[in-house]
């Protein structure tokens, strides 16, 4: 039981000045977090966005107990569990596939079944009653719920609340009239209506989708909306109502048809990207469709979501809410860019695990097949969808002239290389014509899903190992990463993280215009023996350096190898009109921005020989100038351990082998059959291959580094320094602010 000795002992402590100074400085570092989750669809990305989502106690954790405090790292988790139990805030989910679904709502409801009605043979009507039932559903507001955030809020913040509930009821013809002028004047016919008595206030969903939009248009203007108790509507339909209505949705198409939500909502997405503010490719048939910035669009989406949650934290003044939100679904590098230049406190996790167990996951948990698994990873991965686009395109393309265009896209796709049903089925839904299909192989990084890109911008990684019920791996990495984003520097970096750390440092001196990769090579206590990047031979210029117009007039000689500087062979006659009739000259889009035609030879001497053979890159890789480093006495790396930014390929892999590399830490895998052919042969000699856990890059530094020494730290907690005389300088503070008090 709390005395009033210690009662007032604390208040002591917190009137202390160094004690607010403090306080605010961890607060301030706390407030505000923004979490993004990418990773390829069953590696555990939506486990973790729910594991963020509990409180504490919910997450049945470990206990630390004292008996089993023998080792480091027990040591570290009773210092994370001990923070995490005082601090730990649960996170409000934003759904990315809750945004999507919305733009159902921004076109006619005939345009949905017409959209599907391409690929699928469903009952008109019976597609028109769920696409109704979805417009017309209706959210509604108790006036008396006061668990409105899912929690206790003060009684000055439901003073707020209540008063601004009031002020709507009073004035909801005013209302109305202010959000109808805005949507007649963006040329809709329908206008915003809703109910307003003395119980409650109802919104149909297509209404609260319409006051979405004119909060947005209010961002952009940079203008607060008059009624304040619009944010808390729109917060509830946001974070609450639109999530359930759209997962409704999807499980009743999913009835019709397993595949279908996947297939659409795929689809809506990339349309979305291409054209900002339409679902589907009805309307045009050349670059007037493509939307510049529209890649953004859903992250512009997920920002406004977030900027309601902070209008409602503004507005009606719940200083104990928090900000810490976490978007279910980064599909696209350039999302998360978007987000990360708006927020300093926005972290990408990438969820990942090995493909054998993803896959697993996936039939035993998702009941898919192995058509379906293999559909999704094209569509996820931007490079291999690409290449089916490419391939409809040259189909296309030779099949049918200008003159026919639009009859390509009443036509059956040919099922070339045993593609799976979903990705032709996403093919015809997206209703590209050959002019848009075409421009999609140079913008396709934008429009389409990127989960192997995503990753390698990812700050923190997770390799979701274990697959119990518990989850407890995947929720003690997340604890631990979400107490050092509130308090840095509270536990060291691992020896893992430290030297995956300094082998990404490495990559930065890679010259190659294509991918940098790093690599250090330890042995098995972690020091550091040698360290790499892909790069040229010694003496030679990097690619970044080289210049097409500097070959083709020979400015300097030395650069470039014989075979580059014969005038008379194929490279140079290839070069030769690009050169004289585009590079350097007015029209030239690099020149104008003050760029030169960098160029990769492998790029330009594969396209001659129509063959896509990597033995032509100049460059050496990452790992063989680590191996290079220790040619001199290779049995240092006797079970030593390969740290890599990207997995090893088949060559360096029989190196590692050779010189008797032990682990091989890793963050992207490698696309070869290193993995499974040339590391996994043998007995006693494989290396055990781990995907990387931990923080990266400009992440590790502001997760390391303290915001103070902790020294300083907890002197300003306390007031005085720790040391023989803390309880006496504690005694005569609390002495001294009694006296002041008398």
């Amino acid at each position: 039981m709390i005395n009033d000795y210690e009662n007032n002992l604390k208040k002591t402590f917190e009137e202390k000045p160094s004690n607010k100074i403090v306080k605010h400085l961890f607060e301030t570092q706390s407030d505000f977090i923004i979490l993004g989750l990418c990773g390829k669809t069953g590696s555990g990305v939506s486990s973790a966005a729910s594991i963020l989502e509990k409180n504490f106690n919910d997450l049945h954790l470990n206990e630390p107990g004292n008996d089993e405090l023998n080792n480091f790292d027990a040591h570290e988790y009773k210092k994370i569990y001990t923070y995490a139990q005082k601090k730990w805030m649960n996170f409000y989910k934003i759904r990315t596939k809750a945004l999507i679904t919305r733009y159902i709502l921004t076109c006619e409801p005939d345009k949905f079944f017409e959209f599907i009605g391409q690929i699928y043979d469903i009952d008109e009507n019976f597609v028109k009653e769920i696409i109704s039932d979805f417009f017309d559903v209706e959210m509604v507001i108790n006036l008396e719920d006061k668990d409105i955030f899912h929690k206790e809020i003060s009684n000055e913040s439901w003073d707020l609340i209540e008063k601004s509930w009031n002020e709507l009821k009073d004035n909801s013809k005013k209302v109305e009239d202010e959000l109808d002028t805005y949507v007649l004047s963006n040329g809709n016919i329908d206008v915003i209506r809703f109910i307003a008595n003395d119980a409650e206030i109802r919104f149909k969903n297509c209404d609260l989708s319409r006051l979405f939009d004119y909060f947005a248009e209010c961002r952009t203007k940079k203008k607060d909306m008059q009624y304040s108790a619009l944010y808390l509507i729109l917060y509830k339909y946001l974070y609450c109502f639109l999530p359930k209505k759209s997962h409704e949705l999807w499980k009743r198409f999913e009835d019709i048809d397993r595949g279908l939500p996947t297939i659409t909502l795929q689809c809506m997405g990339i349309n979305l990207r291409i054209t900002k503010d339409k679902y589907y490719f009805s309307e045009f048939s050349t670059d007037e469709g493509i939307d510049g910035d529209g890649f953004n669009v859903l992250a512009e989406n997920i920002n406004y979501v977030i900027k309601v949650f902070r209008a409602c934290k503004y507005n009606f003044k719940l200083v104990d809410e928090k900000t810490m939100l976490v978007i279910d679904s980064i599909k696209n590098p350039y999302e998360s860019m978007y987000l990360k230049n708006r927020y300093s406190n926005y972290y990408l996790i990438g969820i990942y695990t090995k493909e054998n167990d993803r896959k697993t996951r996936l039939r035993e948990k998702k009941h898919l097949n192995d058509d379906e698994i293999k559909a999704i990873d094209i569509i996820e991965q931007n490079s291999k969808f690409k290449k089916k686009i490419k391939i409809c395109f040259k189909k296309w393309k030779n099949e049918y002239d200008e003159a026919n265009i639009d009859e390509i896209t009443r036509k059956e796709i040919p099922d070339l290389y045993d593609w799976p049903e979903m990705v032709l089925k996403i093919l015809k839904l997206l209703h590209i014509k050959v002019k848009i299909l075409e421009k999609l192989d140079t913008i396709a990084p934008f429009v389409l899903q990127n989960i192997s890109d995503c990753l390698d911008s990812a700050d923190i990684f997770i390799n979701n190992i274990e697959e119990q019920r518990a989850l407890l791996g995947l929720k003690n990495n997340l604890v631990r990463y979400i107490c050092l984003i509130m308090n840095p520097a509270i536990v060291l970096p691992t020896n893992v993280e430290r030297c995956m750390q300094i082998a990404y440092a490495m990559k930065a001196n890679s010259g190659c215009i294509s991918r940098q990769v790093g690599a250090i090579i330890t042995d098995d206590e972690y020091r550091i023996l040698s360290v790499g990047w892909n790069k040229q031979p010694e003496g030679q210029l990097p690619c970044s350096y080289r210049d097409l117009c500097e070959l083709k007039y020979h400015w300097s000689n030395q650069t470039y190898s014989d075979y580059e500087n014969d005038d008379d062979n194929e490279f140079q006659k290839n070069i030769n009109d690009q050169v004289e009739n585009f590079f350097y000259k007015h029209q030239d889009p690099l020149c104008d921005q003050g760029k030169l035609p960098t160029f990769c030879f492998k790029d330009y001497y594969n396209s001659i020989e129509n063959n896509s053979n990597q033995v032509h890159t100049r460059a050496l890789h990452a790992e063989e100038i680590a191996f290079l480093d220790l040619a001199a006495n290779k049995n240092r790396a006797k079970n030593g351990i390969l740290f890599v930014t990207a997995s090893p390929c088949e060559l360096c892999s029989k190196k590692a082998m050779n010189i008797g590399i032990s682990k091989i830490y890793y963050i992207e895998p490698y696309p070869g059959i290193s993995q499974q052919h040339v590391l996994s042969i043998g007995n006693n000699n494989r290396p055990e291959q781990i995907l990387f856990t931990g923080a990266i890059g400009t992440a590790y530094y502001r997760l390391y580094t303290p915001l103070m020494p902790q020294k300083d730290e907890y002197a300003m907690w306390l007031g005085t320094k720790m040391d023989i005389d803390l309880m006496k300088n504690i005694n005569s503070g609390k002495d001294e602010e009694k006296n002041k008090n008398e």
